[in-house]
């Protein structure tokens, strides 16, 4: 049945598609086109797949038709006496979605439509009105980057007494435990639930304060003097997750590899670097610190070419300018 309606689905999408490339298609036809897209998620949307790219008129024709809701959540938003932080995240996932120039899935713009109609719930006037934003995210399984990192940001930035901290934070882990077992489909299908990340995080901030706690209460010894790295914290975090995930380090204790790290190592740009940075930076790497660290990598094998396979590097260089031996 799945391969049988998502077959509908994508011949739909690019029958769509060529109409919106200026092929002669008549307008009824074209309308009857998004109308019968409409049938399928209405009627058979257990059975498709929601990360096939929606057309561009379907995309238009499904924002404009919340757009009322749109404009009202964002009113509110903006007005809402909440963390400027949080407000930009909210403000600037809504941009993303209701843009034109950026390709949607059928799962986004679901997604979108439940996330508008959740918080359009919401009392903006309320004094615990940020509270409720974040129940309402986590019951949406709102798992934007952006919006972890606020989370991270509020949980590390807890000014509490180490016992006390560790308390609320593993009374926090221990809560978002029971809401990353509720199968709730996630804002990006690609990461893990905004819970799991959550408690990932959490349990390595709980080891840090704890760490942090022995530390002072034990008086220790001048610390050793740091190996500075052309790296930033980002950069550095995103090369740790690779070894880690390649089983690099034989003990994957994350929590004493980033102590370690933070303890030996200075990046480029912050010479004392956290364990709890560290952490942060670990489960929230972006694409944009990928393909830097990407860049670095294919540096790094052109360089192991030239001085142990040469005549690899001198067939790589040969393709490179268009000359191959024998042609």
């Amino acid at each position: 049945m799945k391969r049988y309606f998502n077959y509908h689905l994508q011949e739909l999408t690019v029958i769509t598609n060529a109409a919106d490339s200026g092929i002669a298609v008549d307008h009824c036809l074209s309308i009857e086109l998004l109308a019968l897209i409409d049938h399928l998620w209405m009627n058979h949307s257990v059975y498709l797949d929601g990360n096939i790219t929606a057309p561009p008129a379907y995309q238009k024709k499904y924002i404009a038709a919340i757009a009322l809701t749109t404009g009202n959540v964002n009113a509110k938003l903006r007005a809402a006496r909440v963390r400027g932080k949080l407000k930009d995240c909210l403000l600037n996932f809504m941009s993303g979605m209701t843009s034109a120039g950026i390709p949607k899935s059928f799962h986004d713009l679901n997604y979108f439509q439940a996330w508008l109609y959740r918080l359009s719930d919401l009392d903006f006037q309320q004094p615990e009105v940020e509270s409720a934003i974040h129940a309402a995210l986590e019951s949406l399984n709102f798992n934007d980057l952006s919006y972890l990192n606020f989370r991270q940001g509020v949980y590390g930035g807890k000014a509490l007494p180490a016992a006390e901290k560790i308390r609320y934070l593993k009374a926090e882990k221990a809560r978002l435990m029971l809401l990353s077992e509720t199968p709730v489909a996630p804002c990006r299908p690609g990461w893990p639930s905004l819970g799991f990340m959550l408690c990932g995080w959490l349990s390595e901030e709980i080891a840090a304060v704890e760490y942090e706690s022995r530390q002072v209460a034990g008086n220790p010894s001048m610390p050793p003097q740091k190996v500075p790295l052309n790296l930033s914290v980002a950069h550095l975090a995103c090369f740790l997750k690779l070894l880690c995930c390649e089983s690099v380090p034989a003990d994957l204790n994350l929590t004493r590899l980033f102590q370690f790290v933070a303890g030996h190592f200075s990046a480029k740009r912050q010479k004392n670097i956290s364990a709890r940075s560290l952490s942060k930076e670990y489960y929230s790497t972006t694409q944009v610190t990928a393909a830097k660290v990407q860049g670095m990598l294919q540096q790094m094998i052109a360089r192991i070419n030239r001085l142990y396979f040469p005549l690899v590097a001198w067939l790589a260089a040969g393709a490179a300018l268009g000359f191959l031996p024998g042609r």
